[in-house]
Protein backbone atom coordinates (compact mmCIF):
# COMPACT_ATOMS: atom_id res chain seq x y z
CA UNK A 1 0.00 0.00 0.00
CA UNK A 2 1.08 3.45 -0.71
CA UNK A 3 -0.26 7.24 -0.77
CA UNK A 4 0.11 7.91 -4.12
CA UNK A 5 -0.77 11.77 -3.97
CA UNK A 6 1.26 12.82 -0.49
CA UNK A 7 4.38 11.06 -2.70
CA UNK A 8 3.51 13.20 -5.97
CA UNK A 9 3.50 15.68 -3.76
CA UNK A 10 6.88 15.13 -2.30
CA UNK A 11 8.15 14.42 -5.45
CA UNK A 12 7.37 17.57 -7.04
CA UNK A 13 10.90 19.43 -7.86
CA UNK A 14 12.56 16.28 -8.40
CA UNK A 15 12.91 16.78 -12.07
CA UNK A 16 12.58 19.94 -13.78
CA UNK A 17 12.68 21.85 -17.22
CA UNK A 18 15.24 24.72 -17.73
CA UNK A 19 13.69 27.74 -19.03
CA UNK A 20 13.47 27.66 -22.91
CA UNK A 21 13.28 31.67 -22.78
CA UNK A 22 10.91 32.03 -25.52
CA UNK A 23 8.07 34.44 -25.13
CA UNK A 24 6.27 32.40 -28.19
CA UNK A 25 5.63 29.78 -25.94
CA UNK A 26 4.66 30.92 -22.79
CA UNK A 27 6.82 31.68 -19.32
CA UNK A 28 7.37 28.26 -17.35
CA UNK A 29 6.41 28.21 -13.64
CA UNK A 30 9.12 29.06 -11.79
CA UNK A 31 9.26 26.00 -9.95
CA UNK A 32 9.57 24.01 -12.54
CA UNK A 33 13.05 24.98 -13.87
CA UNK A 34 14.28 23.83 -10.75
CA UNK A 35 15.84 20.15 -10.20
CA UNK A 36 16.53 18.28 -6.71
CA UNK A 37 18.01 15.30 -8.81
CA UNK A 38 19.97 17.53 -11.56
CA UNK A 39 18.05 16.15 -14.20
CA UNK A 40 15.90 17.97 -16.26
CA UNK A 41 13.29 16.72 -19.15
CA UNK A 42 14.39 18.95 -22.02
CA UNK A 43 17.85 17.19 -22.24
CA UNK A 44 16.95 13.67 -22.02
CA UNK A 45 15.53 13.33 -25.75
CA UNK A 46 16.17 15.84 -28.83
CA UNK A 47 12.26 15.91 -29.20
CA UNK A 48 11.85 17.14 -25.26
CA UNK A 49 12.00 20.90 -26.99
CA UNK A 50 9.69 23.95 -25.82
CA UNK A 51 9.01 24.59 -29.22
CA UNK A 52 7.41 20.64 -29.82
CA UNK A 53 6.22 19.93 -26.39
CA UNK A 54 4.17 24.01 -27.14
CA UNK A 55 2.44 22.15 -29.85
CA UNK A 56 1.63 19.68 -28.68
CA UNK A 57 -0.16 20.93 -25.35
CA UNK A 58 -1.91 22.45 -27.72
CA UNK A 59 -4.88 20.39 -27.05
CA UNK A 60 -4.63 20.68 -23.58
CA UNK A 61 -7.53 21.51 -21.33
CA UNK A 62 -6.62 24.16 -19.00
CA UNK A 63 -7.90 26.38 -16.65
CA UNK A 64 -7.76 30.45 -16.83
CA UNK A 65 -4.19 31.80 -17.59
CA UNK A 66 -2.64 28.61 -17.00
CA UNK A 67 0.66 28.31 -19.14
CA UNK A 68 -0.08 25.49 -21.58
CA UNK A 69 3.33 23.99 -21.62
CA UNK A 70 4.06 24.74 -17.68
CA UNK A 71 0.55 22.22 -17.57
CA UNK A 72 1.20 19.66 -20.22
CA UNK A 73 4.80 19.01 -18.09
CA UNK A 74 3.61 19.39 -14.84
CA UNK A 75 0.88 16.44 -15.53
CA UNK A 76 3.54 14.47 -17.22
CA UNK A 77 5.74 14.41 -14.43
CA UNK A 78 3.06 14.01 -11.97
CA UNK A 79 1.57 10.88 -13.78
CA UNK A 80 4.85 9.31 -14.86
CA UNK A 81 5.62 9.00 -10.97
CA UNK A 82 2.48 7.19 -10.81
CA UNK A 83 3.67 4.78 -13.29
CA UNK A 84 6.72 4.08 -12.08
CA UNK A 85 5.16 3.18 -8.73
CA UNK A 86 2.79 1.05 -10.60
CA UNK A 87 5.87 -0.70 -12.37
CA UNK A 88 8.00 -1.48 -9.38
CA UNK A 89 5.08 -2.32 -7.05
CA UNK A 90 4.26 -5.19 -9.47
CA UNK A 91 7.51 -6.64 -10.16
CA UNK A 92 8.94 -6.18 -6.33
CA UNK A 93 6.72 -5.03 -4.52
CA UNK A 94 3.36 -6.94 -3.82
CA UNK A 95 4.65 -9.55 -1.49
CA UNK A 96 5.15 -6.02 1.39
CA UNK A 97 1.95 -4.95 0.47
CA UNK A 98 0.29 -7.73 0.84
CA UNK A 99 0.87 -8.24 4.00
CA UNK A 100 -1.34 -8.26 6.84
CA UNK A 101 -0.33 -7.15 10.26
CA UNK A 102 -3.57 -6.81 12.28
CA UNK A 103 -6.89 -8.37 10.54
CA UNK A 104 -10.16 -6.71 11.00
CA UNK A 105 -11.26 -5.87 14.66
CA UNK A 106 -13.54 -3.58 16.07
CA UNK A 107 -12.00 -1.23 18.47
CA UNK A 108 -14.58 -2.08 21.70
CA UNK A 109 -18.05 -4.47 22.33
CA UNK A 110 -20.78 -2.77 23.55
CA UNK A 111 -22.07 0.93 23.79
CA UNK A 112 -23.08 3.61 26.27
CA UNK A 113 -26.69 3.97 28.11
CA UNK A 114 -29.23 5.74 26.00
CA UNK A 115 -30.06 8.37 28.33
CA UNK A 116 -26.11 9.16 28.76
CA UNK A 117 -26.69 11.91 25.73
CA UNK A 118 -23.68 14.11 25.06
CA UNK A 119 -24.60 18.32 24.73
CA UNK A 120 -23.17 19.32 22.04
CA UNK A 121 -20.73 22.48 22.51
CA UNK A 122 -19.64 23.33 18.81
CA UNK A 123 -16.74 21.25 18.80
CA UNK A 124 -15.04 18.81 16.04
CA UNK A 125 -15.11 15.49 17.71
CA UNK A 126 -13.80 12.36 16.74
CA UNK A 127 -11.30 9.29 17.31
CA UNK A 128 -7.77 9.79 17.24
CA UNK A 129 -5.40 6.86 15.79
CA UNK A 130 -1.70 7.23 16.22
CA UNK A 131 -0.31 4.23 14.52
CA UNK A 132 3.26 2.77 16.25
CA UNK A 133 5.19 2.25 13.12
CA UNK A 134 5.67 4.62 9.90
CA UNK A 135 5.52 1.78 8.02
CA UNK A 136 1.77 1.00 8.50
CA UNK A 137 -1.13 1.41 6.27
CA UNK A 138 -4.96 1.50 8.43
CA UNK A 139 -7.81 0.36 6.89
CA UNK A 140 -11.17 2.03 7.72
CA UNK A 141 -13.61 -0.61 7.15
CA UNK A 142 -16.58 0.01 9.31
CA UNK A 143 -17.38 3.07 11.66
CA UNK A 144 -20.08 2.87 14.36
CA UNK A 145 -22.26 5.60 15.34
CA UNK A 146 -24.47 5.58 18.43
CA UNK A 147 -26.88 8.68 18.33
CA UNK A 148 -30.39 9.61 19.73
CA UNK A 149 -32.02 9.55 16.42
CA UNK A 150 -31.34 8.43 12.74
CA UNK A 151 -29.30 10.96 10.81
CA UNK A 152 -29.16 11.84 6.84
CA UNK A 153 -25.97 12.76 4.89
CA UNK A 154 -23.95 13.66 8.46
CA UNK A 155 -20.08 15.06 7.01
CA UNK A 156 -17.30 12.56 8.93
CA UNK A 157 -14.35 13.83 7.70
CA UNK A 158 -10.70 11.98 8.52
CA UNK A 159 -7.56 14.42 8.37
CA UNK A 160 -3.32 13.20 8.58
CA UNK A 161 -0.74 14.48 11.23
CA UNK A 162 -2.86 17.74 12.21
CA UNK A 163 -6.49 19.24 12.04
CA UNK A 164 -5.12 22.71 10.24
CA UNK A 165 -4.57 20.38 7.02
CA UNK A 166 -7.00 19.95 4.07
CA UNK A 167 -9.38 16.45 5.17
CA UNK A 168 -7.94 13.61 3.52
CA UNK A 169 -11.61 13.11 2.78
CA UNK A 170 -14.95 13.32 3.68
CA UNK A 171 -17.91 10.88 3.19
CA UNK A 172 -21.41 11.69 4.10
CA UNK A 173 -23.17 8.70 6.14
CA UNK A 174 -26.38 7.96 7.10
CA UNK A 175 -28.44 5.83 9.60
CA UNK A 176 -31.17 4.29 9.85
CA UNK A 177 -32.10 4.45 13.16
CA UNK A 178 -31.11 5.42 16.98
CA UNK A 179 -30.36 4.68 20.31
CA UNK A 180 -28.15 1.05 19.29
CA UNK A 181 -25.03 1.26 17.53
CA UNK A 182 -25.03 1.47 13.75
CA UNK A 183 -22.16 0.63 11.78
CA UNK A 184 -21.42 2.58 8.12
CA UNK A 185 -18.85 1.51 5.55
CA UNK A 186 -15.75 3.56 4.47
CA UNK A 187 -13.47 1.14 2.66
CA UNK A 188 -10.57 3.31 2.94
CA UNK A 189 -7.16 2.91 3.16
CA UNK A 190 -4.41 5.71 4.88
CA UNK A 191 -1.11 5.65 4.21
CA UNK A 192 1.65 8.16 4.57
CA UNK A 193 0.75 9.65 7.99
CA UNK A 194 1.24 8.66 11.70
CA UNK A 195 -1.85 10.13 13.17
CA UNK A 196 -5.42 10.06 11.98
CA UNK A 197 -8.46 12.35 13.22
CA UNK A 198 -11.94 10.75 12.55
CA UNK A 199 -14.93 12.70 13.36
CA UNK A 200 -17.66 14.93 12.70
CA UNK A 201 -19.19 18.53 13.45
CA UNK A 202 -21.58 18.65 16.40
CA UNK A 203 -23.52 21.53 14.85
CA UNK A 204 -24.02 18.86 11.86
CA UNK A 205 -25.76 16.68 14.24
CA UNK A 206 -29.06 19.46 14.34
CA UNK A 207 -31.22 17.94 17.58
CA UNK A 208 -29.56 14.71 17.48
CA UNK A 209 -27.74 13.76 20.12
CA UNK A 210 -24.53 11.39 20.22
CA UNK A 211 -24.56 8.64 23.12
CA UNK A 212 -21.46 8.51 25.39
CA UNK A 213 -19.93 5.18 26.49
CA UNK A 214 -18.35 6.60 29.70
CA UNK A 215 -14.97 4.82 29.36
CA UNK A 216 -11.81 5.81 27.44
CA UNK A 217 -11.50 3.94 24.00
CA UNK A 218 -7.68 3.59 24.68
CA UNK A 219 -7.48 1.41 27.16
CA UNK A 220 -9.50 -0.97 29.63
CA UNK A 221 -9.51 -0.32 33.04
CA UNK A 222 -10.89 -3.72 34.63
CA UNK A 223 -9.86 -6.41 32.41
CA UNK A 224 -11.39 -9.17 33.92
CA UNK A 225 -14.58 -6.91 34.35
CA UNK A 226 -14.17 -6.61 30.77
CA UNK A 227 -12.76 -10.02 28.72
CA UNK A 228 -13.67 -9.55 25.31
CA UNK A 229 -12.73 -5.94 25.55
CA UNK A 230 -9.37 -6.76 26.98
CA UNK A 231 -8.89 -9.33 24.20
CA UNK A 232 -9.05 -6.67 21.49
CA UNK A 233 -7.21 -4.04 23.66
CA UNK A 234 -4.33 -6.74 23.46
CA UNK A 235 -4.73 -6.92 19.71
CA UNK A 236 -4.38 -3.60 18.10
CA UNK A 237 -2.62 -1.98 21.21
CA UNK A 238 0.91 -3.03 19.97
CA UNK A 239 -0.04 -1.96 16.82
CA UNK A 240 -2.27 1.36 17.78
CA UNK A 241 -3.16 4.10 20.24
CA UNK A 242 -6.30 5.22 20.38
CA UNK A 243 -8.18 8.38 22.61
CA UNK A 244 -11.17 10.15 21.84
CA UNK A 245 -10.21 14.15 20.94
CA UNK A 246 -12.13 17.37 20.83
CA UNK A 247 -11.21 20.89 19.31
CA UNK A 248 -12.66 23.93 19.87
CA UNK A 249 -13.49 25.77 16.32
CA UNK A 250 -11.84 27.27 14.23
CA UNK A 251 -8.66 25.89 14.59
CA UNK A 252 -8.91 25.97 18.12
CA UNK A 253 -6.22 23.07 20.32
CA UNK A 254 -6.66 19.76 20.33
CA UNK A 255 -7.97 18.13 23.57
CA UNK A 256 -7.30 13.95 24.12
CA UNK A 257 -10.73 12.99 25.81
CA UNK A 258 -10.20 9.60 28.10
CA UNK A 259 -13.67 9.14 29.24
CA UNK A 260 -15.90 8.55 26.68
CA UNK A 261 -16.29 8.42 22.55
CA UNK A 262 -18.87 10.57 21.45
CA UNK A 263 -21.01 7.82 20.00
CA UNK A 264 -18.14 6.62 17.71
CA UNK A 265 -16.70 3.06 17.47
CA UNK A 266 -14.33 1.44 14.27
CA UNK A 267 -13.10 -1.41 12.90
CA UNK A 268 -9.87 -1.29 11.36
CA UNK A 269 -7.27 -3.04 9.58
CA UNK A 270 -3.49 -2.72 9.52
CA UNK A 271 -1.40 -3.39 6.28
CA UNK A 272 2.01 -2.31 5.13
CA UNK A 273 2.50 1.03 3.93
CA UNK A 274 5.48 2.10 1.78
CA UNK A 275 4.96 5.56 1.28
CA UNK A 276 7.73 6.72 3.40
CA UNK A 277 9.99 4.15 2.06
CA UNK A 278 9.47 5.51 -1.34
CA UNK A 279 9.92 9.50 -0.18
CA UNK A 280 12.53 8.75 1.61
CA UNK A 281 14.80 7.19 -1.74
CA UNK A 282 13.28 9.48 -4.53
CA UNK A 283 16.85 9.58 -5.78
CA UNK A 284 16.53 5.95 -6.92
CA UNK A 285 13.35 6.65 -8.96
CA UNK A 286 14.46 9.65 -10.80
CA UNK A 287 15.95 8.35 -13.94
CA UNK A 288 13.03 6.13 -14.73
CA UNK A 289 10.67 8.88 -13.77
CA UNK A 290 12.12 11.24 -15.96
CA UNK A 291 12.53 8.06 -18.93
CA UNK A 292 8.61 7.32 -18.01
CA UNK A 293 8.26 11.17 -18.78
CA UNK A 294 10.05 10.88 -21.79
CA UNK A 295 7.83 7.89 -23.19
CA UNK A 296 4.33 9.78 -22.46
CA UNK A 297 5.34 12.95 -24.27
CA UNK A 298 6.55 10.69 -27.24
CA UNK A 299 3.59 9.08 -27.47
CA UNK A 300 1.70 12.49 -27.42
CA UNK A 301 3.90 14.08 -29.87
CA UNK A 302 3.36 10.68 -31.94
CA UNK A 303 -0.43 10.55 -31.62
CA UNK A 304 -0.92 14.90 -31.19
CA UNK A 305 -4.40 15.78 -33.15
CA UNK A 306 -2.51 18.77 -33.91
CA UNK A 307 -1.69 17.69 -37.42
CA UNK A 308 -1.31 21.01 -39.10
CA UNK A 309 1.33 22.67 -36.15
CA UNK A 310 3.07 19.37 -35.32
CA UNK A 311 4.48 18.57 -38.46
CA UNK A 312 4.35 14.84 -39.62
CA UNK A 313 7.94 14.36 -39.69
CA UNK A 314 8.19 15.17 -36.04
CA UNK A 315 5.39 13.07 -35.20
CA UNK A 316 7.32 10.06 -37.65
CA UNK A 317 10.29 10.75 -35.31
CA UNK A 318 8.23 10.04 -31.92
CA UNK A 319 7.03 7.12 -32.75
CA UNK A 320 10.66 5.55 -34.17
CA UNK A 321 12.24 6.58 -31.04
CA UNK A 322 9.58 4.52 -29.03
CA UNK A 323 10.07 1.97 -31.15
CA UNK A 324 13.73 1.91 -31.62
CA UNK A 325 14.97 2.49 -27.83
CA UNK A 326 12.94 4.70 -25.86
CA UNK A 327 10.22 2.07 -24.53
CA UNK A 328 12.95 -0.67 -23.95
CA UNK A 329 15.43 1.89 -22.04
CA UNK A 330 12.53 2.73 -19.99
CA UNK A 331 11.57 -1.30 -18.87
CA UNK A 332 15.48 -1.35 -18.47
CA UNK A 333 15.64 1.09 -16.13
CA UNK A 334 12.24 0.24 -13.99
CA UNK A 335 13.16 -3.52 -14.27
CA UNK A 336 16.65 -2.58 -12.50
CA UNK A 337 14.95 -0.12 -9.80
CA UNK A 338 15.97 -1.44 -5.99
CA UNK A 339 13.99 -0.33 -3.29
CA UNK A 340 16.15 -0.90 0.00
CA UNK A 341 14.00 -2.21 2.57
CA UNK A 342 16.14 -2.20 5.50
CA UNK A 343 13.97 0.61 7.16
CA UNK A 344 10.51 -1.43 7.04
CA UNK A 345 9.14 -3.28 10.11
CA UNK A 346 10.16 -6.97 10.76
CA UNK A 347 6.49 -7.76 10.08
CA UNK A 348 6.60 -6.30 6.56
CA UNK A 349 9.42 -7.56 5.31
CA UNK A 350 9.45 -10.32 2.23
CA UNK A 351 9.01 -14.27 3.98
CA UNK A 352 12.64 -15.61 3.04
CA UNK A 353 11.22 -19.33 3.02
CA UNK A 354 9.98 -20.81 -0.27
CA UNK A 355 10.89 -17.43 -2.52
CA UNK A 356 9.53 -17.17 -6.14
CA UNK A 357 6.15 -18.51 -4.68
CA UNK A 358 3.05 -16.53 -3.41
CA UNK A 359 2.02 -17.22 0.04
CA UNK A 360 -0.60 -14.18 0.72
CA UNK A 361 -3.17 -12.12 -0.88
CA UNK A 362 -3.11 -8.65 -1.54
CA UNK A 363 -5.58 -7.80 1.40
CA UNK A 364 -6.48 -4.09 -0.29
CA UNK A 365 -7.61 -5.02 -3.38
CA UNK A 366 -4.86 -3.31 -4.90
Amino acid sequence: MYNLTRIQEQLTGLIGYRDHGNSDYGTLDADLTESRSGLFLDTAHPLMDARTLYYAALSLDTQGDTDRLSALINQTLTDSVASVLSAIRVRKLTRIEGKTVLPTIELYDGGGMVTDLITPAGRFVGLKVVVSDPYYAIRLEKLGLQLSAAVTSLPISVYGDSLDNTALFTQNVTTTTGSRMQWVDLKKTLSGYTTYYIGYHQLDLGSVRAIRRAKPVGKVRCAPCEPENNSRWLRWSPHVSLSAFQQDEPFGEVDNVSDQNFGLNLAFSIGCDITNLVIDQQSVLAEAILQQAVVKLLNRIAFSPQITTVEQQTRDRAMYALKNGEEAKLDKLTAALDIDLSGLSAKCLPDTQDVGRVKRKTVYGL
